[in-house]
């Protein structure tokens, strides 16, 4: 490998975790997009802070759809059928809370504090008297979240990494979907990079974004009805 070719593999390795970096700070920033006074009695308070919140998310939305169809150019279309890619997603799905029931044998407590089941848990009950918030918490996880990790892992940083072939993409990007869930343990890490690695298996398969955030949405409010169902019970 010649010297230029070294320095052109080191500069796409640096722009892409710069690139990462930014895409880090854009999701954290738009996670917390919500900031009102729960206690607050003021109703129009809470509800333009939750104007604001899903302008600025639907902003960011179509700001990165923008950003992507510009780095992929003119896509080409998708042969396979809808019907063959719902199938795939179901299948990899099941085959993710397969793997990932199978990793939590490797961990003797699963629900260790800082996890982030353990953190929705202790969300859900700080919050659980204001429903207005509940609710605009749950959609902020469930739809938002994914279509704006699958943006940014699974279609930008997944074209981005194609510099260390489509193998060495996907893995990059699934480390980078993992870091930017703050893993505190070697099992956390684990579990994230797993299910990036899952729903950028949907993405490749399928050769659409749509059917990893569509997986990722599914995935999302699974978990989301499980920790829900764990913490208020029916009593919600």
């Amino acid at each position: 490998m010649t010297n230029i070719a070294i320095k052109e593999k080191i500069g796409n390795f640096v722009n892409y975790f710069l690139e990462s970096f930014l895409f880090f700070i854009i999701i954290t920033v738009v996670a917390q997009i919500f900031d009102y006074n729960t206690e607050s009695p003021n109703i129009t308070e809470k509800i333009i802070f939750i104007i604001l919140g899903v302008i600025v998310k639907l902003s960011v939305v179509f700001g990165l759809i923008f950003y992507f169809k510009k780095i992929i150019g003119n896509s080409k279309p998708h042969n396979t059928s809808v019907f063959l890619n719902i199938i795939t997603v179901l299948v990899t799905l099941l085959a993710m809370v397969v793997v990932l029931y199978g990793l939590s044998f490797m961990q003797p407590n699963v629900q260790e504090t800082g996890s982030n089941a353990k953190l929705l848990q202790s969300t859900f009950k700080t919050i659980s008297h204001d429903k207005l918030a509940l609710l605009y918490y749950i959609v902020s996880l469930c739809i938002f979240s994914p279509i704006i990790e699958e943006i940014v892992c699974r279609g930008i940083l997944l074209k981005k990494g194609y510099f260390v072939g489509q193998i060495g993409s996907m893995i990059l990007s699934s480390i980078i979907f993992s870091m930017i869930h703050s893993p505190n343990s070697i099992y956390i890490f684990l579990n994230y990079f797993l299910t990036g690695l899952g729903l950028m298996i949907i993405r490749v398969k399928t050769d659409n974004v749509k059917y990893s955030i569509l997986g990722h949405v599914i995935w999302n409010s699974c978990i989301m009805i499980y920790i829900l169902y764990s913490t208020f019970g029916l009593k919600m």
